[in-house]
Order: structure tokens, then sequence, then C-alpha cells
């Protein structure tokens, strides 16, 4: 691998979720071996992955030709950050406020049957159509609804290590340490591989 980076100078794309003193490392040790280091995190699910529209938070030092040939196709949005890190700053920020969210999505979705009776149809059309909310409500209602975790967009394992990287960036926050009880439980009750939708299932709370 060493010889690889001094020989080619390739450009490094590091596409995962990681914690920002990994990132800043990661930075260092292939700029120092000669590569081009490009830290690249990704948000979009499958659906974004399989169509080629991901969104990429992202750093690098040096532009090449190379990344904007690995960026063309898989991304359909950038936002690059002026400062090795910041990507894996921003994005555990993003998941973790995401996380809670959607967390929030299956405690409230939940009340609407029990409180509504036979017009809850009502209410999820309200609630799918109208605000704010309605962009995730519609895409998420049907997957609790149905109980559908098991072909995963995003695995709820997946979730529990951004929480915990999240938990280490900003300190003991209510809403972290509640979401990630609720999503570990979801792990416990629909196994690590489960979409992370599971966490708004009647036994993730």
């Amino acid at each position: 691998m060493t010889a690889a980076l001094a020989d080619h100078r390739p450009v490094c794309v590091e596409l995962s979720t990681i914690s920002p003193e990994w990132a800043e490392e990661w930075h260092q040790q292939i700029t120092c071996r000669g590569g081009i280091p490009v830290e690249c995190s990704v948000t979009g699910s499958r659906p974004a992955a399989t169509s080629g529209t991901l969104t990429a938070f992202l750093h690098t030092p040096v532009h090449d030709a190379r990344t904007e040939t690995v960026l063309a196709a898989i991304t359909s949005q950038r936002h690059e950050f002026s400062r090795p890190g910041n990507p894996a700053r921003f994005k555990l920020i993003f998941n973790a406020w995401g996380a809670a969210v959607l967390h929030s999505l299956g405690v409230f979705a939940r009340q609407l049957p029990t409180h509504l009776g036979e017009d809850y149809q009502v209410a999820a059309r309200a609630v799918t159509t109208t605000g704010w909310m309605a962009a995730i409500t519609a895409s998420k209602l049907p997957r609790l609804e149905r109980q559908d975790y098991k072909d995963p967009d995003f695995a709820v394992r997946h979730m529990v290590k951004d929480l915990e990287y999240a938990r280490e960036l900003l300190g003991p926050l209510p809403l972290i340490d509640l979401a990630i009880n609720a999503y570990a439980q979801a792990v416990a009750d629909h196994g690590a591989y489960a979409d992370f939708t599971a966490v708004g299932d009647r036994g993730a709370s």
C-alpha cells in the first residue's frame, strides 16, 4: 500500500462516515505517502447509491480530474468544506439530527391509530402531504406501517455507530442518548442489518 501510494500518487476517496479524528489522521497518512486524500462522506442511502445521485460532503487539498471522474459517477450534489475533518463533523451532526427525527416519527406515528381509530388513514394522508414534515413522513411512514425492515436502505447497526461517533463529538445530549438507546433496541429486536426505520417499531422505544 505504501509503495503504491508513493509510486502512483493515486487519488484516495474515503466514502465512509468516520470520526473527525480518524479523518484528520487519514488525510495526514495519505498525504505524507504521496497520495491525494479526498474525504467524501456521502448520504442518500441505497436508492441514491443505485442511481448515482448521492450527496457528498467533501474536503480535498488538491483538485484532480480523477476525483471528478469518481464523483461524477456517484453524486448529483456536492458540498465542499475547507478543513480536513469537517465533512466528518458535519455528517455526524446531520445523521444524529436525522436519527432523532426518525425516532420521533415512530413515537408519534404510533399515537395516530391509538387516538384516531378509524380516522387513521385520514391522518396518515394529512401527515404525508401537509406541512414541512411531509417529505419525511411520506418517505418513511409506509415502511413503518408495513413493518418493512428486511431490505435495508441503511442498516440500523450503521446508525448506532454514527450516533456513538456523534456523542463523542458533541458530548452528552439527551436526544442523542435517547436515539442511541432506541436504535440499539431496534438492533436487538430486528437484527443488525434491518432497515433503520425499524427504530419506529413498537419494540423500539
